[in-house]
């Protein structure tokens, strides 16, 4: 089924049965790990004698969820992971469609600049950006990054986009800041402030995954966020392929 969109005066058209999940979800047996959290834990409700699972004798499968959305999977983030009042992400995000740009860089490079990246401009107002970072294989999907020091981006690259209009980076990285930087977090700040102003609207999602199969180019991004009040939460980004 084709859709046309306008966004910021232009109209695309994609195919809304092609979509491109880039999410990786939240299981308790696997996934990617950061921080030092482990896997989400899935627990039957117990309420006396009667259990919320079938297979120990429960007339229905009632569980309890406890997740981190930050080291366990695909999540989106806000302002109010680094602020006091831990805003909403669901408030501060505006619409769901947005134009987008995926771009590959190589994992020597890091911390990333992002020089090779172009700027927005006329032709091209993209709105999100997403980085995919080389050497990409699907073991992203299940990899323990704690105490690994992994790949992040200079905080001057992200301000450079925050200040071109980019209001959504997404990455397959578990942050855009290093694992151990004293609680700085210097690409947050640089892409969620402008000097002491909040960029509204503006989110980092964490921990996609896009395979190599999906080029690099232009394409519609649907972020879609999980209804929960929170700092993060998990989402599944997908991408639509533009059709001429």
């Amino acid at each position: 089924m084709l859709a046309t969109f306008s966004i910021q005066n232009q109209t695309y058209t994609v195919d809304l049965n092609q979509p491109i999940d880039l999410s990786i979800g939240f299981d308790p047996k696997e996934g990617p790990l950061a921080w030092w959290v482990k896997h989400m834990k899935a627990e039957p409700v117990r309420m006396g004698e009667w259990i919320g699972e079938v297979r120990q004798g429960g007339s229905v499968n009632f569980f309890n969820l406890l997740l981190n959305p930050h080291g366990q999977g695909t999540h989106t983030e806000c302002v109010g992971h680094i602020t006091p009042n831990r805003e909403n992400v669901n408030d501060q995000i505006k619409g769901q469609w947005f134009t987008a740009l995926l771009v590959s860089v190589e994992e020597e490079d890091s911390p990333f600049s992002l020089e090779s990246v172009p700027l927005p401009d006329d032709e091209w107002r993209y709105q999100a950006l997403l980085v995919r970072t080389l050497p990409n294989d699907s073991s992203k999907k299940n990899r323990e990054y704690s105490g690994s020091n992994p790949p992040c981006f200079f905080p001057k690259a992200l301000k450079k986009f925050a200040d071109a209009g980019v209001q959504h980076f997404l990455t397959d990285l578990p942050s855009v800041d290093p694992e151990e930087d004293g609680g700085t977090l210097l690409a947050h700040r640089a892409f969620f402030f402008d000097g002491k102003e909040i960029r509204l609207g503006n989110t980092i999602t964490e921990l996609i995954y896009a395979s190599n199969e999906i080029p690099d180019g232009r394409y519609l991004l649907n972020l879609q966020l999980a209804p929960i009040s929170s700092d993060a939460v998990p989402s599944r980004p997908l991408l639509y392929t533009l059709v001429p």
